[in-house]
């Protein structure tokens, strides 16, 4: 976001706990003031927006992503989290959600420049298919036995980003953008 070595923002690792991150003499967040690619962008006549991941600090204090310059956002790992993840597979669907969020975005913004962060979940672990996403791959089960495989699991969580991935490549091409937009 920065396009500079994180270090030098004084960031060397990930944000985590107030003490883990003193420890390693990092700040709780990214701090807002820095330049960042989407604020460059915004003050350039983009539209934009992230979706997804956070994970650039987050805590009661912690700035929100719209700090960074996005015109819109829905969040995991920040202040508040803008999706209901009770669901089982929450985490399994999340590439399809974060992507449905991506098109609406693009469709809002006809005709205007935009950029998207959209930062998925998958296939960080925890790892959790849905049985419908997990059945394209049984031939990976281990054999004579209904356990599903480390395989299984794996390409399913890789198959579903796939699948969004297609989605939005043939949805950019539909609106007539897919030649000038970077993905």
């Amino acid at each position: 976001m920065t396009g500079q070595n994180p270090a030098r923002v004084r960031v060397h690792g990930h944000f985590a706990s107030h003490e883990q991150n003193s420890s390693r003499g990092m700040p709780d967040w990214l701090d807002p003031k820095v330049t960042t690619l989407p604020r460059l962008l915004k003050e350039a006549g983009y539209a934009t927006a992230h979706f997804g991941k956070w994970h650039l600090g987050n805590g009661p204090k912690a700035p929100p992503p719209t700090d960074y310059g996005f015109d819109r956002t829905k969040v995991v790992n920040a202040n508040s989290d803008d999706w209901d993840q009770k669901d089982e597979y929450f985490r399994a669907n999340s590439t399809e959600y974060i992507f449905d969020e991506t098109i609406k975005f693009i469709e809002d913004n006809p005709g205007k420049p935009f950029y998207i962060n959209a930062w998925l979940l998958l296939p960080h672990a925890t790892l959790n298919p849905t049985p419908e996403q997990l059945d394209k791959f049984k031939r990976f089960q281990p054999a004579g036995t209904k356990l599903i495989g480390t395989k299984q699991v794996y390409y399913s969580s890789i198959d579903a980003i796939d699948v969004q991935i297609g989605r939005l490549m043939k949805r950019l091409d539909e609106l007539g953008v897919a030649n000038h937009t970077v993905v």
